[in-house]
């Protein structure tokens, strides 16, 4: 699943075969760089291979890439379990700290895959 993963931004619920991309890039201005957290927040939708949303809780890991293929992972993978999913849609909370928006959005001028 290593290739399924790189190939992502983010990839959710591997063991399910669902995936979905996150492309930002945050600027981190030396102000907001003394700053103890910079959460951020991401909502997505997941569907069946038929295009049926599913339901239900699912566990999520996301990572961030530098490239859309064969990339390096940029900082930690963040795992999320039993997030609750409604006609599909979910919701979930990355608490960054400063060090770690620094690590995957380096100074905001390469894109994160």
């Amino acid at each position: 699943m290593t290739g399924l993963r790189r190939k992502t931004v983010a990839c959710f619920v591997m063991r399910l075969g669902v995936c979905w991309t996150v492309a930002t890039a945050f600027s981190i201005p030396a102000s907001a760089q003394s700053l103890g957290s910079l959460p951020m927040t991401y909502s997505g939708r997941l569907t069946e291979t038929s295009g049926a949303p599913k339901d239900g809780a699912v566990d999520m890991v996301a990572t961030f890439w530098t490239a859309e293929f064969d990339g390096t992972q940029l900082g930690q993978s963040f795992s999320f379990t039993s997030i609750i999913l409604n006609q599909g849609v979910f919701s979930i909370y990355f608490p960054f700290m400063a060090s770690q928006v620094q690590d995957i959005f380096r100074d905001g001028t390469e894109p994160v895959f």
